[in-house]
């Protein structure tokens, strides 16, 4: 089977994804190509990323500007036209709206939003416009790959006719992984940590005044690098919170393994791999009320208000009784959330669209 997987910026949780799944393909004898944007948050060693079997595919996708997005039309088309792929799986908002428009027919396809976009919109406007936008590539794809079950809700209510969940997962918890007892080492003093871009979607102001809230009890500290607007980099660095700037994979995730508790304060998300992260090393969560923070923890450990998160935080890192509670909860539900499931769950979709598509040929 040849798959081609699409991504417009290739970069975080989403380039983790992918990667899992290009690694997993070709294990299983699957051909694999990523067809990507470049942006700066992407790795220089992106072949150190892949197995060797798996082809690159740089698009010009520098930005997102219309020039980019027109000069990427024709590029997906050649890819296709030159790779022959078996299936298409495009992540993401701009990489499903042009290969919607460009490529979605030419073999099955499979669109995951990984958060959608009209959920970030700040007017009306801009959020109807990206609604209909929505609804275009899910009428177009061949199948909508949802990452929770919320996810698949908001495809289903933009007209996605056809919607599959596929939960992310880590390899942090394959079960060969879990059984490992995990030691952190030792701190002074309890650290609270935020994780991601440094972006308006991760609420940076309310995530400033919850952390500094509970800097008596605490080290207070933001594991990762800024957005297109670098002035909220230096609003958290002005509150005294350290943050660490970009980072691999495995340098960022052993901070957090560092951390008392991971504060997950987002205005939207899809399903936060750091989430999943913090599951896997004993991180104690809290999270903002929405759906798909209640996905992974369920309800007692997200809170409706920044005073909620602040005693909640409070709690935890003031009452071990507390912490070895939601520690208990974590555990109970992050077995479900492997990557070894993960990447079998979409190349099974994979096989069943390619099948299905040399059937009807």
């Amino acid at each position: 089977m040849r798959i081609l997987e699409v991504s417009e910026s290739f970069a975080t949780g989403t380039m983790e994804i992918i990667c899992a799944i290009a690694a997993g393909a070709v294990e299983q004898g699957h051909r694999l190509a990523i067809a990507y944007g470049k942006r700066p948050e992407t790795p220089t060693d992106l072949r150190a990323q892949v197995p060797r079997e798996v082809e690159l595919i740089e698009l010009p996708w520098t930005g997102r500007t219309a020039g980019n997005q027109l000069r990427t039309v024709p590029a997906l088309r050649r890819v296709c036209r030159d790779w022959r792929p078996d299936v298409i799986h495009l992540h993401s908002s701009f990489a499903g709206l042009l290969g919607a428009l460009s490529i979605a027919r030419i073999a099955p396809s499979i669109y995951t939003p990984h958060g959608y976009s009209f959920l970030s919109a700040k007017s009306g406007v801009t959020r109807r416009a990206y609604r209909l936008a929505e609804r275009f590539v899910a009428r177009r794809v061949t199948v909508l790959g949802a990452v929770s079950e919320s996810e698949a809700r908001q495809a289903r209510e933009v007209g996605a006719r056809s919607v599959v969940v596929v939960p992310n997962g880590i390899p942090d918890l394959d079960p060969d992984r879990l059984s490992l007892e995990r030691r952190p080492p030792p701190r002074a003093r309890p650290l609270v940590v935020s994780m991601g871009r440094i972006v308006p979607a991760r609420l940076p102001h309310a995530t400033i005044r919850i952390l500094q809230a509970v800097s008596d009890l605490a080290d207070t500290m933001w594991i990762g690098g800024p957005g297109a607007d670098l002035s909220l980099e230096d609003d958290v660095r002005a509150a005294g919170i350290e943050v660490t700037g970009w980072m691999d994979r495995d340098s960022a995730v052993e901070r957090l393994a560092e951390a008392t508790v991971l504060l997950n304060w987002s205005a939207w998300d899809s399903h936060p791999l750091s989430v999943l992260q913090a599951m896997a090393h004993d991180v104690a969560v809290i999270a903002s009320d929405i759906e798909p923070n209640s996905d992974l923890l369920g309800t007692g450990q997200v809170a409706g208000s920044e005073a909620a998160a602040i005693e909640l935080l409070r709690a935890v890192l003031t009452d071990p009784a507390t912490r070895k509670e939601m520690l208990a909860e974590q555990h109970r539900r992050r077995s479900a959330f492997g990557q070894e499931r993960m990447v079998n769950e979409w190349l099974g979709l994979y096989s069943s669209l390619a099948s299905q598509d040399a059937g009807r040929g």
